[in-house]
């Protein structure tokens, strides 16, 4: 199941299917009511650092893979409720079958809890920008690499949100001399804005209510223009004050200065972040160290079951490990 399907969710309205559809990383509900922390994360850590905080799971290995989660008010790790977790995100995954062989780090985004949802906290909406976000990340990563020297190989993967941050993220980093590949999967060059722009005329298939909401992109600019603080203003999901900061912000412009290897993993289908946008970064940054793997049958990440995941982590470390 790719991600654009809405198969593991109940949406009661219109307004739960845009916000669904333009989550850019989904959660995937737990089918057990019983699930623990420890049987979720394999070993579970968290290190805190000046108010914000890491976890990490995995094995306890000299290699460490850094992975950015995608969009959302829950917590990175996902949401728990009377201390049993409801949902996880696509970081679960990369735990599960990459944590057998790597240290996974996962930071936390802004001041969230492990399992807290902050989506009716103004103060958290308020800080749920570009800068905020990549500020946050690379405190978090700072610290915890400047504290364990014992890695010998540092990765850092991003999907969907983290992916379209992290050459900020990279930029941005004190100990970026420590990273030695990256992998994005579901994110380009290009800004939120122009993104929606080629969504609104893609064949691709797609929610039709998502389709019109990409079409009013450039009369919600002006808007956006008009009330770039507006937390209570809101498209697609989230506040006019999200919008303004990334519809400004444009990942092509950090790309030409990473000299490190970087894999663009990328599906065709993708009606969150389209296929152009990683098409715009191969055509305009001549860079050998970069690699397209465009996937025609994958929407915005791999199919959730078992034998496609293991089939996706294993071309993601093959091409790590070579």
């Amino acid at each position: 199941m790719a991600i654009g399907t809405m198969l593991c969710f109940r949406l009661k309205n219109k307004s739960s299917q845009i916000i669904l559809a333009r989550c850019l990383i989904l959660s995937i509900l737990l089918l057990s009511s019983c699930v623990t922390t420890k049987s979720v994360y394999s070993n579970l850590k968290i290190e805190e650092y000046d108010k914000t905080h890491l976890y990490q799971v995995g094995a306890n290995s000299k290699d460490l893979l850094i992975y950015l989660e995608g969009s959302g008010t829950a917590s990175v790790l996902g949401e728990k409720q009377k201390g049993k977790w409801i949902s996880v995100n696509f970081g679960y995954f990369i735990s599960k079958y990459f944590g057998h062989t790597y240290r996974i780090a996962i930071p936390e985004k802004l001041f969230i809890g492990i399992g807290e949802n902050h989506s009716n906290d103004s103060a958290f909406l308020k800080n749920y920008t570009v800068d905020n976000l990549v500020k946050s990340y690379c405190k978090s990563i700072d610290a915890y690499l400047a504290k364990h020297s014992e890695y010998e190989n540092v990765y850092i993967i991003g999907a969907s949100e983290g992916g379209l941050l992290l050459p900020k993220v990279y930029a941005e980093l004190n100990q970026r001399d420590r990273i030695k590949k990256a992998i994005v999967i579901g994110a380009g060059g290009l800004d939120q804005y122009e993104c929606f722009r080629i969504l609104a005329k893609s064949s691709i298939e797609m929610p039709e209510n998502y389709r019109d909401e990409c079409k009013k992109v450039d009369e919600i600019v002006n808007e956006i223009n008009t009330y770039p603080e507006s937390i209570e203003k809101q498209y697609m999901g989230w506040s006019y004050l999200r919008w303004n900061s990334f519809f400004k912000y444009r990942p092509y412009e950090y790309y030409s200065a990473i000299k490190i290897p970087v894999l663009f993993y990328q599906g065709r289908l993708d009606w969150s972040s389209p296929v152009e946008s990683v098409e715009y970064l191969q055509k305009n940054i001549q860079n050998t160290n970069f690699e397209y793997r465009y996937i025609d049958t994958m929407g915005h990440t791999p199919a959730f079951d078992d034998e496609a995941m293991k089939q996706f982590i294993k071309e993601l470390n093959d091409w790590l490990m070579k």
